[in-house]
């Protein structure tokens, strides 16, 4: 076999009719058995785009991503080389004591607020080169309208990085095509998966309450 595509297929990055489109090492467990049994490998595809939709913030969106967050926070205590959880222009202000409380190491969050974020493109601009940068174990940005072609540049990022990206959008965003690998939207009645490569979508049911998605770990900034 062509080394390259060998590559490629090692890492998971490329779909084989009757196997989920990514390996078990590749994926990061949720922290939510019901999910994991929907996601190709166990979890949430690493070195790829994942998109959260919403329709207001609180939905319980960061009691989602909590758990795998600390997953790869604590590798890095394990030995691995530390590297950032990077937070690009969130709604709030992350809140220390509240995220060490959930097991989130302080000592690994950054937080980028763009300059221009209220210009169309900035958050994602700075998201990619959060990712590019191989400084981040997870990059989490905030955006309303997000242009196509911004996507395809994250994802493009995503996938040269060992890192998880997550974007959060609007519900609306829904009806807008994404190259991500994986799009669910959050809403009171639960999560639905609206695309995953190697899976078929539909709606679960997670305790995002009974896990605190009532309360934002963050304060207005």
């Amino acid at each position: 076999m062509d080394g390259g595509l060998d590559k490629l297929l090692r890492q998971g990055r490329v779909w084989q009719a009757g196997r989920g489109s990514l390996a078990a090492s590749q994926a990061i467990p949720s922290g939510f058995a019901a999910l994991d049994a929907c996601l190709p490998g166990g979890g949430w595809p690493r070195a790829a785009l994942t998109e959260l939709l919403l329709d207001t913030h609180g939905r319980g969106e960061l009691a989602l991503v909590l758990p795998a967050l600390v997953r790869l926070c604590t590798a890095a205590e394990a030995g691995a080389q530390p590297r950032w959880v990077c937070w690009v222009a969130p709604p709030f202000m992350p809140y220390a004591p509240a995220l060490a409380a959930r097991g989130l190491p302080p000592e690994f969050m950054l937080v980028v607020h763009p300059p221009g974020q209220a210009l169309r493109g900035e958050p994602l601009w700075a998201a990619e080169q959060a990712l590019r940068s191989g400084q981040c174990c997870a990059v989490l940005v905030w955006a309303d309208a997000v242009a196509d072609r911004r996507l395809r540049r994250l994802q493009l990022a995503a996938e040269a990085s060992d890192a998880w990206a997550v974007l959060f959008r609007p519900a609306t965003a829904g009806r807008q095509p994404s190259p991500a690998a994986l799009r669910l939207a959050l809403d009171a009645g639960g999560v639905e998966i609206l695309k995953c490569r190697g899976a078929r979508p539909g709606r679960l049911s997670l305790p995002l309450e009974a896990a605190g998605a009532g309360d934002c770990p963050g304060r207005p900034g």
